[in-house]
């Protein structure tokens, strides 16, 4: 008979593949829902300038990702890696300074790539 320590790590990939499957089937759905609404409603529509305003209603309400929002992102990525290196080089050890060196190079890859491929330069 196995003990709770040795399920510990079955209950955790478990529940890690769970909450992914449950994640992609709410957007699934999410999204399904969407088409069949504007399908029903591009059907009924008579003005097309209506269906027009209402497929830009329906849109998703993020704006796209510009420079500025990348930089942003990448150097505070930068540092939060820097941090969890200096948690590991003062407490926890040599794989949280692991952890950090690589969420710091993630930054640190982001930032440069947001400085030497600008979005908002049109083709």
């Amino acid at each position: 008979m196995a003990t709770v320590t040795e399920l510990i790590p079955i209950f955790g990939i478990a529940a890690g593949v769970i909450i992914a499957v449950a994640v992609f089937t709410w957007l699934y759905f999410e999204s399904r829902h969407k088409r069949d609404a504007l399908l029903e409603l591009a059907q009924r529509a008579e003005n097309p300038e209506q269906l027009a305003e209402i497929v830009k209603s329906l849109e998703d309400p993020h704006p796209a990702s510009d420079d500025k929002s990348a930089k942003r992102s990448g150097l505070i990525t930068l540092f939060v890696g820097v941090g969890i290196y200096l948690l590991g080089s003062m407490a926890l050890g040599a794989v949280v300074q692991a952890v950090g060196t690589l969420v710091a190079f993630i930054g640190a890859g982001v930032l440069l790539a947001a400085f030497i491929f600008p979005r908002d330069r049109q083709p």
